[in-house]
């Protein structure tokens, strides 16, 4: 599985003051091309020819884990603002957790 973080922040111009995040979205997909048709068909969101990294640090040296994608958007205000959307991926290793026995059920 692969989990798909979206920051969504806007910003009065490329580069310029921010207004600050206005969406942050999780979910999980079988494959990355799975998590890219969901970002394309729920939030139109498609990753450019070029586009900007978002890199971590890691013990086997600096890995790109997602990308930037920006735009000018509205969303019917009558101002237009710079948008960009910080997508990152990480592979979901999912296992059984134990629940404390308080909360466990008798059977």
């Amino acid at each position: 599985m692969i989990r798909t973080h979206l920051d969504q922040c806007a910003y009065k111009t490329p580069g310029g003051e921010s207004f600050g995040r206005f969406n942050q979205v999780n979910f999980l997909a079988e494959t990355i091309e799975e998590a890219l048709e969901k970002l394309k068909e729920e939030y139109d969101i498609v990753p450019s020819k070029k586009p900007r990294g978002v890199f971590i640090d890691t013990n086997e040296g600096t890995k790109q884990v997602g990308f930037i994608h920006s735009r000018w958007a509205n969303n019917g205000e009558p101002k237009s603002y710079w948008e960009e959307n910080w997508i990152s991926f990480q592979e979901e290793h999912r296992k059984i957790a134990t629940l404390p026995k308080k909360l466990r059920a008798k059977h």
